[in-house]
């Protein structure tokens, strides 16, 4: 990897573990330059806004969830075992993600969230379709069950327990809302017994 390249890493890095710490909208782009150890103008010569950052460092992070997603769906394993996997990963990324992130992205990054909503739709059913469809040729899921409308309603249900306003009603975390909701969805499209 180049200098140009390492340095762009080290901002995005920065500026991620600042966002996921302290919010996006309370981190300042001294704040990240300085957590980086360099000048602001060096963050500048790398990025044309903090908006820009701010987008990169959320599509690296879906990237990055899309990847470790298709690497599971290739794996030579059987359904059950990808599922548990999925839900480790989907557990691992909801406890990264505090309610107050969420919160302060909805509420004051609207149009990032978009953009990040958008992203991680399509990365959800592109790489989580593959794996359900393994699970029906398996036998673990019903034959009965339309895996393209599965995949929209698990993913419109992964959008409703990531709302903040939901999450601040519940009482419980996102980190907790989210397997306790793949459990539910999952017992309810599994052959009984499997």
């Amino acid at each position: 990897m180049n200098r140009q390249l390492r340095t762009k890493e080290k901002i995005r890095a920065a500026a991620a573990d600042l966002f996921i710490r302290h919010t996006v909208s309370r981190v300042t782009a001294d704040e990240i330059a300085s957590y980086a150890g360099m000048s602001k103008k060096t963050l500048y010569n790398h990025f044309s806004s903090k908006e820009e950052l701010e987008s990169e460092v959320f599509l690296h992070f879906i990237h990055d969830i899309r990847l470790q997603i298709g690497r599971l769906a290739e794996e030579d394993t059987d359904f059950l075992h990808k599922l548990q996997n999925l839900m480790r990963i989907i557990t691992h990324v909801t406890g990264i993600l505090s309610d107050r992130l969420i919160e302060d992205l909805q509420q004051n990054k609207r149009e990032l969230w978009r953009m990040i909503d958008e992203e991680r739709h399509i990365s959800f059913v592109e790489g989580v379709t593959p794996i359900f469809r393994q699970g029906q040729q398996q036998g673990f899921i019903r034959n009965n069950i339309d895996i393209p409308f599965v995949m929209e309603m698990l993913y419109q249900n992964i959008r409703i327990i990531s709302d903040s306003e939901f999450i601040r009603s519940s009482s419980r975390s996102l980190s907790e809302l989210a397997p306790l909701m793949l459990d539910i969805f999952m017992n309810g499209i599994m052959e009984k017994g499997k």
